[in-house]
């Protein structure tokens, strides 16, 4: 059933470049279903696209950053601050309203923030920031979220605060001065880092995507089974997110 979901054209193709395995024809009524669940194919091969260029390019800045291969790591975002602010972040978006899934989109949010640290630049840099970007890129899904723009620019920089403190008893240093003039220059900086696509594809989109593929697939015979798993897939993701 994965390989179904996953099919993309009436020929067989390898899922993988190089795998044994042989996708299933997908036919076009099926194709007009995935549209209508908002699944189509060119969305999911877009999506892969994507998350291909964005990985090519953070190799590609970590090779620029003139380090030895060992030692690149020390350019990424420090593991427990990383999980702090990600365990907080779930938090802070139920806090503004936000539904579960925009968790993952906060995530993917924090990690496009690390990759765009400039060649060598050290972590502690990322990190004295870590509170104010945490709620800016909070606040940038909660604007995001509404279609029609009437979201207010309300000053949550004290939403900013525990986290900060759960970074200082951690031992890294970071202000509990936070002011709403921090969080907008960090909306900023976060725009700009991805470039103002503030919606990335997700684990949590690719899970809920394919899984509306799979329940057309299987002509909504097995819709509780495929939302089991689904949900299951959504919960251990999250373990992987955070931990990985």
């Amino acid at each position: 059933l994965a390989d179904m979901a996953a099919s993309s054209s009436s020929e067989d193709l390898d899922i993988v470049p190089g795998s044994d395995h042989e996708r299933l024809p997908i036919s076009e009524d099926n194709e007009e279903r995935f549209h209508a669940v908002n699944a189509p194919t060119d969305l999911l091969s877009a999506w892969a696209s994507f998350a291909c260029s964005a990985k090519d390019a953070c190799h590609e800045r970590l090779a620029s950053a003139g380090e030895p291969a060992e030692e690149r790591s020390s350019l990424s975002l420090p593991v427990e601050a990383r999980q702090t602010v990600l365990y907080l972040m779930a938090e802070l978006a139920a806090t503004a309203g936000l539904p579960p899934s925009a968790w993952f989109q906060a995530a993917g949010l924090l990690d496009s923030a690390a990759a765009a640290l400039a060649p060598g630049t050290r972590p502690q840099g990322l990190v004295s920031t870590l509170p104010a970007l945490c709620v800016a890129i909070v606040n940038l899904i909660r604007k995001t979220n509404d279609a029609y723009g009437r979201v207010k620019d309300l000053d949550l920089s004290t939403l900013a605060i525990p986290i900060a403190r759960q970074l200082i008893d951690r031992g890294f240093e970071v202000t509990l001065n936070i002011t709403h003039e921090d969080v907008l220059a960090q909306e900023i900086n976060m725009l700009h880092a991805v470039k103002w696509k503030l919606f990335q594809p997700s684990v949590d989109s690719w899970i809920s995507k394919l899984g509306a593929r799979l329940r057309v697939l299987v002509h909504e015979n097995f819709s509780d089974m495929v939302n089991w798993v689904t949900d299951q897939s959504i919960f251990v993701a999250r373990f992987l997110v955070m931990w990985r």
